[in-house]
């Protein structure tokens, strides 16, 4: 059901890799990256119209290396995702036949990730690499939920004491769900 190791990457080092490295002075690009991901959070916060959604959508895409080229939000109900559980938002990812931005799973992950930063993790292909998976995996249909999965019911549990350690400085006031994505990409950077 779930193709994500249970044992790679090692996770520990990574977290202990960034606890490290938080209060030394941090890449420009990833300081600039950080110092932009509150905003956008608002606007994921404040989103409820389509024309909020299609805003979000931009600004997220401004945040990555590519360009939003289509979207659609039709069937879409932004408060029904932002109400949903765990155990629910997994079972409509996995109901969910394309990506609603950019045909990109990577960009909707984002997108979502605005939208509810405590329950949609960001996926990118320094993620996937981190992981193990190759560059063709990212856009695959199921990948991003599988990756849902592994985050909340793997990841999380066993990790939650270690991410905690991380709640300061450029992660103060993160989610658990950030402070483990960021201590992949960061670590993964390094690697």
């Amino acid at each position: 059901m779930n193709d994500f190791p249970k044992n790679r990457p090692d996770l520990g080092a990574m977290i202990n890799y960034v606890d490290e490295r938080l209060t030394q002075s941090l890449d420009k690009r990833i300081a600039a990256y950080i110092d932009q991901y509150p905003a956008l959070l608002n606007l994921g916060q404040k989103a409820q119209s389509d024309a909020d959604l299609k805003a979000l959508a931009l600004a997220v895409y401004g945040w990555m290396p590519t360009t939003l080229k289509s979207y659609h939000f039709d069937g879409f109900d932004v408060s029904y995702v932002k109400g949903l559980d765990v155990q629910s938002a997994y079972d409509w990812l996995r109901s969910e036949a394309e990506p609603k931005v950019n045909n990109s799973w990577v960009g909707y992950s984002k997108f979502l990730h605005m939208l509810r930063p405590d329950l949609f993790p960001i996926w990118d292909s320094h993620i996937a690499r981190a992981l193990g998976l190759k560059m063709y995996s990212t856009n695959r249909s199921g990948i991003y939920a599988n990756y849902f999965y592994w985050v909340h019911f793997f990841a999380l549990p066993k990790y939650g004491t270690e991410l905690a350690r991380l709640e300061k400085g450029i992660l103060e006031n993160t989610t658990e769900i950030r402070r483990l994505e960021f201590a992949i990409f960061s670590a993964y950077q390094n690697i």
